[in-house]
């Protein structure tokens, strides 16, 4: 009597479903990409090397519609003052980057993952940072999507300048990252080598 009361509850049990097994419904779903994908950083609000020679590093600057700025490495010639030579970087924010015209054919390029043109050589002497020593250098002109805005980059060296300064002047533009600021701004990043400075 004790063995059919037993089973009688056991199989009560099973019917309200207290003693049934769980049903196998497997690992849960992986979380998809959209999920869990951080939206991209905003970039640092950095600033520029100063008026001394700067250490390597991660400089930056923002500027809005029609603002420039510009920095420069100088090798100089201890023996002879005058005797040094440059190159340079200007940065604006405009919406033509060739305004003072030129007669060569704005060429693509990617830079830094920016799309955008190139001019070379770019003969405007208002986007040179300083002038250089002796009043002849080149320029190549860059004009570089960054939404829906443009930031210009004008790199300029002195006839002078060795291949390998002029080598790292590209590869400080090839390390840019922008982003657009403001409502009508660019904020950008970029990595110096030593002994650049906006003196």
């Amino acid at each position: 009597m004790a063995l059919a009361a037993t089973a009688l509850v056991v199989a009560i049990l099973v019917g309200i479903g207290l003693l049934a097994r769980p049903p196998n419904v497997g690992p849960p779903p992986a979380p998809s990409l959209t999920d869990t994908a951080a939206p991209e950083a905003s970039l640092a609000a950095l600033g520029l090397p100063g008026a001394r020679t700067a250490p390597a590093g991660q400089y930056g600057w923002t500027g809005s519609l029609g603002a420039s700025t510009g920095l420069h490495s100088v090798i100089g010639n201890p023996g002879s003052p005058d005797a040094f030579r440059q190159t340079q970087l200007t940065f604006a924010v405009a919406d033509d980057c060739f305004a003072y015209g030129t007669d060569v054919v704005p060429q693509p390029v990617t830079v830094a993952g920016l799309e955008g043109t190139y001019v070379e050589p770019y003969e405007d002497p208002a986007v040179m940072f300083m002038p250089p020593p002796r009043g002849s250098a080149a320029t190549g002109a860059y004009a570089l999507a960054v939404g829906d805005r443009t930031l210009c980059v004008y790199l300029t060296w002195d006839l002078d300048t060795a291949q390998a300064e002029l080598e790292a002047a590209r590869q400080v533009v090839e390390s840019l990252r922008a982003q657009p600021f403001g409502p009508d701004g660019v904020r950008i990043n970029f990595t110096l080598p030593d002994g650049w400075d906006t003196g």
